[in-house]
C-alpha cells in the first residue's frame, strides 16, 4: 500500500539549510537523491532534532490529519513543513498515477492552478523594479488595442482584482471542447468588455486580470510567459523542474494527473478541462522539491528586492483604501494571532494550497490531485497543521 512512498515515507528531523538535497534537473533526472536518502537516513539514525535544539513536531500528529489520502486505489497528496529554513516534516500519500501506479513523492509536479498566481505577479513586479512597468499602468498601453475600458484599468487594478473585467469562463460556449489560451482570454475579454463595476471600487477575483497580466508579461518582456518565467523566476530560485505548461513545448516528468472522486467513491481521471491551458491564472507546475526552493528564494534577494517584495503581502486596499485581504498574488489573513499570506488552487482535479507565517518561519504545502463531494480543504488542513507545530514548538 502506498500510503506515504519511497522519498517521502521517511520523517526529516532535520535538512540542509540551502535546500540541496531537495533538488532535480529539468528533465526530472534526480540531482543528489542518493545524497538525499543519505541525509534522511543519517538524520534518523542520529536523531537529529529541528532548529533550536528542539524535537521535531509530533509526527503522528499530521499523518492522522492526511490519512484520507493513503490507500490502494486512491489519488493522493504531497504534504510538507517548513520552518527556519528546514523541511520538518514531508510525505506523500496515495498515487500520482492511479493508472501506471505511480506514487507521490517529493518530485510529483502538480497542477498549482491558482496558486501560480504569485508566479505571474512576481513576474509582473520584477517588470515593474526594472523600470519597464508601472503599477499605474494602463492597461490600455501595455496592451495595445485592448478597448476604451482599459484607459481606466491600471496594473495595480489587475494584480490586486479591482479591474471590474468579467470572468472568461462565462464567455466560453458551451459545449467547446478546444482549450482556451491566454490570447483567446484577451479576445473574448475584448468582445465583451463591459464591466462589473468600475475599476478600483471593490475587490472581486478575477481570472481575466491574471489571465492578461501573463500576455503583459509576453509584451513587455519579449518572451513567451513561460520562458520568462524559466529564465527569471524559476532558474534564479533552482526551481530547475517547474513550468508554465504548454503542451505542444513540454513534457513533465513526474507527473500528478488530476482524479474525481464521486459520492459512490468512483474514481475518474479529470485532469484537464477547458481553461486548464491559461497560463497567468493556474498553469504552472511545481512539486515540493520545488516549492521549498521558492519558499527560500522569498526570504532572499536574489528574485525582487525587499522593497518590492514587500509589496506582494501588503493589503493592497481597493481605490478607497479599504482592506481587501489579498496583496498581489496572495491572499491575506489572521490565523491564531498571526499574519499569514498564503493562496489556494482549485481546478478540475487537483485542490492545493501554500500557506506561509512569516514571523514564525513557517510554511505549509499541500498539493493533491484529486477532488472529493467530501474533502476537507487544503485550506482548513493546512491551518490544522500549523495547529499543531505551534503547539509542539
Amino acid at each position: 500500500m502506498p500510503g506515504y512512498t519511497s522519498e517521502l515515507n521517511t520523517f526529516l528531523g532535520c535538512s540542509p539549510k540551502d535546500g540541496s538535497s531537495f533538488q532535480e534537473d529539468q528533465q526530472g533526472a534526480p540531482m543528489r537523491s542518493l545524497l538525499a536518502v543519505w541525509v534522511v537516513f543519517i538524520a534518523l539514525a542520529s536523531g537529529c532534532s529541528s532548529e533550536g535544539g528542539k524535537e521535531p513536531v509530533g509526527l503522528e500528529k499530521i499523518d492522522a490529519l492526511f490519512m484520507r489520502y493513503a490507500g490502494d486505489d486512491v489519488p493522493g497528496a504531497a504534504v510538507m513543513v517548513i520552518r527556519h529554513g528546514e523541511v520538518i516534516y514531508q510525505k506523500g500519500f496515495g498515487w500520482a498515477n492511479l493508472e501506471t501506479r505511480e506514487p507521490v513523492t517529493p518530485s510529483t509536479n502538480f497542477r498549482l492552478a491558482s496558486v501560480s498566481k504569485q508566479f505571474t505577479a512576481m513576474a509582473v513586479m520584477q517588470l515593474i523594479e526594472r523600470g519597464l512597468l508601472s503599477l499605474d499602468s494602463k492597461l490600455s498601453e501595455a496592451l495595445e488595442g485592448f478597448p476604451a475600458i482599459g484607459e481606466t484599468i491600471t496594473i495595480r487594478d489587475l494584480l490586486r482584482h479591482t479591474s471590474g473585467l468579467v470572468d472568461y469562463e462565462g464567455l466560453v460556449p458551451d459545449g467547446q471542447s478546444e482549450q482556451v489560451r491566454d490570447a483567446d482570454v484577451l479576445k473574448l475579454v475584448s468582445a465583451n468588455p463591459e464591466a462589473y463595476f468600475p475599476a478600483g471600487e471593490t475587490y472581486q477575483y478575477s481570472n481575466s486580470g491574471y489571465a492578461l497580466l501573463a500576455l503583459i508579461v509576453e509584451s513587455v518582456s519579449g518572451q513567451s510567459f513561460s520562458d520568462y518565467l524559466q529564465e527569471h523566476v524559476f532558474s534564479p530560485a533552482e526551481m530547475y523542474a517547474s513550468v508554465a505548461f504548454e503542451k505542444e513545448r513540454h513534457k513533465i516528468q513526474n507527473r500528478a494527473y488530476g482524479y474525481s472522486i464521486a459520492e459512490n467513491g468512483a474514481v475518474s481521471r479529470t485532469d484537464q478541462s477547458v481553461y486548464s491551458a491559461v497560463l497567468g491564472d493556474g498553469g504552472v507546475y511545481s512539486s515540493l522539491n520545488d516549492l521549498f526552493l521558492w519558499d527560500t528564494a522569498l526570504y532572499q534577494e536574489e528574485l525582487l528586492s525587499p522593497e518590492w517584495r514587500a509589496e506582494l503581502f501588503r493589503d493592497q486596499g481597493n481605490g478607497a483604501g479599504e482592506p481587501i485581504q489579498y496583496g498581489f498574488g496572495w491572499r491575506l489573513e489572521d490565523y491564531a494571532g498571526h499574519n499569514v499570506t498564503y493562496h489556494t488552487g482549485s481546478s478540475k482535479g487537483f485542490r492545493n494550497v501554500l500557506y506561509r507565517i512569516t514571523d514564525e518561519r513557517l510554511t505549509v504545502v499541500i498539493l493533491t490531485n484529486r477532488n472529493s463531494y467530501a474533502q476537507l480543504s487544503p485550506l482548513e488542513l493546512a491551518r490544522q497543521t500549523v495547529d499543531i507545530v505551534l503547539s509542539e514548538s
